[in-house]
């Protein structure tokens, strides 16, 4: 049997996950901790603030199937939904508004 990308349910901290996240566009991806863009797929640090990506979100996962399996095959990194990471982002910044 061949083995295929399946989604894993996994609670994390969004707190301890965004100095670390790469979030890649259509073309290039940004640094979620310093917000600099034009990072690349293959980069392991980011340029400008030298954090290390361990995780990588994909704004459109389905565009990037094929990169997806590339990328992991090289290195190992985990994959955070994009949908998820801004919904719980969201909900922290409200959890702190009201604290």
């Amino acid at each position: 049997m061949s083995e295929k990308f399946i989604r894993v349910y996994k609670k994390y901290d969004v707190s301890k996950i965004k100095p670390h996240l790469m979030i890649y566009g259509d073309l290039s991806a940004s640094c979620a901790n310093c917000n600099h863009m034009g990072v690349k797929l293959e980069n392991v640090h980011c340029p400008e603030c030298n954090t290390e990506f361990k995780y990588i979100s994909f704004r459109n996962i389905r565009v990037h199937m094929p990169k997806l399996q590339k990328l992991i095959e090289q290195r190992p990194v985990a994959i955070v939904d994009y949908d998820d990471y801004q919904k719980n982002v969201g909900a922290s910044k409200a959890e702190d508004f009201f604290k």
